[in-house]
């Protein structure tokens, strides 16, 4: 029982930090609920990771959110290549 109080707890903050940052960026808060859906919380955290704030305005990412951009993406292809590189490769 205090297993799922706590799950409901990380959960609460987690949407209230998450509609928090979707403010700052420009974008409506109601997004923070896709957090829930499996696959569109991959999206929005990386909205939320490389995003600066008024992002709606200006529609570019700056430096650093290219770059995190960037490095998320490479992460990505690196965990990729070692789940599936062997198994392509025949081992």
């Amino acid at each position: 029982m205090a297993r799922l109080a706590g799950l409901i707890v990380m959960t609460a903050v987690q949407l209230t930090l998450a509609a928090s940052r979707l403010k700052n960026i420009g974008m409506s808060q109601w997004l923070a609920l896709l957090m829930l859906v499996p696959i569109a919380n991959l999206v929005v955290g990386y909205m939320l990771l490389v995003c600066q704030p008024g992002y709606v305005e200006i529609n570019k990412l700056d430096a650093v959110g290219k770059l995190v951009g960037w490095l998320i993406f490479t992460c990505v292809v690196i965990v990729l290549v070692l789940i599936f590189g062997p198994a392509v490769a025949g081992y």
